[in-house]
């Protein structure tokens, strides 16, 4: 069974088509099977052919989606190397953790919907991505962007 709906994730290729387009980092939303997703070998072994398959790199952001994704919440992201570099001090981990934190968080997916929140998270920080791949001089901050700033970023940006 899929944890999206199939509009969610057409929404979310849109979404990562023209991220790549504008920064050229590349980002994957995934939601590993159950079983596996405590069992640490198995679970390396179906990233890595997920990896391959799919063409993730150390220029991909992935976003891992589930119950159980991190041991604090079920969006976990993560940053290849290559991204952690172009945008070292303007994406920070500190931002990372605060979209997982808020979006991720089991209140907040019973409220909203998994959907909705995957949706809203890989959002924020695609406006993230907008704002830091077009300044130079921009950054992210510490904290999950507002809804009224990721809206404006995406409308100015996917119009």
């Amino acid at each position: 069974q899929k944890l999206l709906s199939a509009s969610t994730r057409s929404a979310l290729e849109r979404l990562s088509s023209k991220v790549e387009a504008a920064s050229k980092i590349k980002i994957f939303v995934l939601a590993p099977p159950q079983v596996l997703i405590r069992k640490p070998v198995k679970f390396a072994a179906w990233l890595a052919e997920e990896k391959r398959t799919l063409g993730m790199d150390v220029s991909s952001l992935v976003f891992i989606v589930g119950p159980d994704a991190t041991p604090t919440g079920v969006i976990g992201i993560n940053r290849g190397s290559k991204v952690s570099e172009r945008f070292q001090f303007r994406l920070t981990s500190a931002y990372v953790a605060a979209v997982e934190q808020k979006y991720g968080n089991a209140d907040y997916v019973l409220k909203t919907g998994y959907d909705q929140v995957v949706l809203e998270a890989v959002e924020n920080l695609s406006a993230c991505l907008f704002t830091v791949s077009s300044d130079a001089k921009k950054a992210c901050g510490t904290f999950a962007q507002s809804e009224r700033q990721v809206q404006e970023v995406l409308e100015a940006r996917l119009a």
